[in-house]
């Protein structure tokens, strides 16, 4: 038999999934088949019966897996397999901050890393309450602190956020 894997595309998600095919289970297998979905090589996750062909598991987490497929006759055969998944993204805004009554500082993303860009670094990002479509933004808090969130995505749609809080000092004048 043959298998077909689809990875996890963001991090931490359950959308890995399998396709088992049946097409070198042996001449003389006879159907109906039992596939026994097992994980870390040792827990049963599933059991399908009387299946006459193919069968898919999805809702998958990243890990390794095992199927062992087993014909009316009782013979059996086992393959393992892996779902990857791409490596969670990482950037941090800093740490919250307090600026002179008046004034305005400029946020970044810093470093970014990971997500399913992590070697061409194409990464998209969106500022709030700015709507700055760029690594950076200008913040402007005004006399109420403002939470100022950067969602960074990667090329798949994966998005993690950070956010920072920024407030001006009201007795500090610049």
């Amino acid at each position: 038999n043959s298998i077909l894997v689809n990875n996890v595309l963001c991090n931490g998600d359950s959308t890995g999934s399998v396709i088992v095919f049946l097409d070198s289970i042996g001449v003389y297998s006879i159907p109906p088949f039992t596939y026994v979905w097992m994980n870390n090589l040792v827990d049963t996750l599933r059991i399908d019966n009387n299946m006459m062909g193919n069968s898919f598991y999805g809702g998958l987490p990243a890990g390794i897996y095992s199927i062992s497929l087993i014909d009316a006759n009782g013979c059996s055969v086992i393959d393992n397999f892996e779902i990857l998944e791409n490596p969670a993204i990482n950037f941090s805004v800093g740490p919250d901050i307090v600026i002179p009554c008046g004034t305005d500082t400029v946020l970044s993303a810093g470093q970014v890393s990971g997500g399913a860009n992590f070697i061409d670094a194409n990464y998209s990002y969106m500022w709030q309450p700015t709507g700055s479509t760029a690594d950076t933004t200008v913040a402007y808090p005004g006399t109420t602190p403002t939470a100022y969130i950067l969602t960074v995505t990667d090329t798949v749609g994966c998005s993690v956020s950070d956010t920072v809080n920024v407030s001006w000092d009201l007795y500090i004048l610049n």
